[in-house]
């Protein structure tokens, strides 16, 4: 290839591929797969290229790198200059802070701008909770419960900054620790704008993350866009309340393909037949997630510290292989219970004072897998939190049953 711009850093390959003509998003992060530094792609014959990316793919790119990789480059560099500036980071496929679950994901996105805190998508296990911009009182207050209880275990909790569901998610989180907003619509812009002063809160104590860089153009279809991030970068997806169509049921479907959980709360008698649930009923009825309550609470949040360590040890390694289908198709033992299943969701939602009040222990110590080495300590944490009373034999069981099987 021509002699071009060869030493730049991760941030400036991403844009610069994602600009040049010809070039989709998929084509960039194919690229960027097969060669994580940009000097390796410039030194590269169009066959070599070919065989990995394949021929339409190859022809486009090589013609496109001996065309404009120069021009391309150093407008990304302006680009990333520009957004530091300003106070956003820029986040390529390959930089060190880019979500190692979001590169396993069916659809990864080749760059993103960040409001906040980067590490906030890599520090923790995360968890989605989205639903309806019109939920319920009861299914915006549940989010809110929902999204708490996650975050006092450490999770980082996921959604999308629009209002009803996301909303209530993005508050009950920040009450406990940390929560990401994935945007539709470009770095600088909060939609809707109600949301603007929530938006500053998370920046605070987590992250605005993008697609788009500052001043893009907004479409629709961005959205749809937001919603696969969302799925990405979550080890499990829980939708509260959703009808049978809709944004949620898009996220949904990208945690499907991704291979991630799909949680939802129980339903009350009260409200099962609510149309703000249907989509709800829906999954229930397919057994297309898992049901839990509150005596499940110990068991998911084990089982999703250990499915999110061993994706991230996925990532890491020397493929960086995508998960195969059903690896984390799991659930817990089904359990009769006494109380009721409105009862049983609502104790589990209850914030601590609450909780205390009714006599509990105080909450444990945050658990969270920052790196595969720390799983085994962070299980052992999870196991103690369990008490003495805990088999740890139906511990192995516990997670076994995760992967073999759903219950209804």
């Amino acid at each position: 290839m021509a002699d071009t711009i060869s030493e730049i850093n991760a941030a400036v390959y991403a844009v610069a591929l994602g600009r040049l003509k010809g070039i989709g998003r998929r084509t960039a992060v194919a690229a960027m797969a097969a060669y994580p530094a940009s000097e390796r792609l410039l030194e590269a014959s169009e066959q070599s290229i070919e065989a990995l990316l394949g021929r339409r793919a190859a022809s486009a790119l090589t013609s496109a790198i001996e065309l404009e990789w120069l021009t391309a480059v150093r407008r990304a560099a302006e680009v990333v200059d520009e957004h530091e500036r300003r106070g956003f980071g820029v986040v390529g496929y390959n930089s060190p802070e880019y979500p190692p679950l979001l590169r396993l994901s069916p659809d990864p996105p080749a760059v993103l701008f960040v409001r906040g805190q980067p590490s906030a998508m890599t520090d923790s296990w995360s968890v989605a909770v989205v639903g309806t911009r019109n939920p319920t009182v009861r299914g915006a207050e549940t989010a809110r419960r929902l999204a708490r209880r996650f975050a006092e275990e450490g999770a980082i909790v996921v959604s999308g900054l629009a209002k009803g569901i996301d909303t209530a998610a993005h508050q009950g989180a920040l009450e406990a620790g940390r929560t990401v907003a994935v945007l539709g619509t470009a770095i600088d812009k909060v939609y809707p704008a109600e949301n603007r002063s929530l938006a500053d809160a998370i920046t605070e104590h987590g992250a605005l993350v993008s697609e788009y860089p500052i001043g893009a153009t907004s479409r629709g279809d961005q959205f749809v866009d937001r919603d696969r991030i969302q799925a990405g970068l979550a080890v499990a997806v829980v939708p509260v309340q959703t009808g049978r169509s809709g944004g949620t049921q898009h996220t949904i479907r990208f945690a499907q393909a991704a291979s991630r959980e799909i949680l939802v709360p129980q339903l009350p008698d009260s409200e099962r037949f609510a149309p703000e649930n249907a989509g709800i009923v829906d999954l229930i009825e397919r057994k297309a997630a898992v049901v839990i309550s509150a005596d499940d609470l110990p068991e998911v949040v084990a089982f999703l510290v250990r499915s999110h360590a061993e994706l991230v040890a996925i990532s890491s390694g020397p493929a960086a292989a995508k998960p195969e289908d059903g690896q984390s198709k799991a659930t817990p033992k089904k359990r009769k219970r006494k109380a009721t299943i409105e009862a049983d969701t609502l104790n589990w939602l209850l914030p601590d004072e609450a909780r205390l009040a009714e006599g509990e222990s105080a909450p444990p110590p945050k658990a969270t897998a920052a790196s595969v080495a720390e799983v085994v300590a962070e299980l052992d944490a999870v196991l103690d939190r369990l008490g003495p009373s805990f088999d740890l034999t139906a511990f192995d069981e516990i997670t076994r049953t995760w992967r073999r099987r759903r219950f209804g």
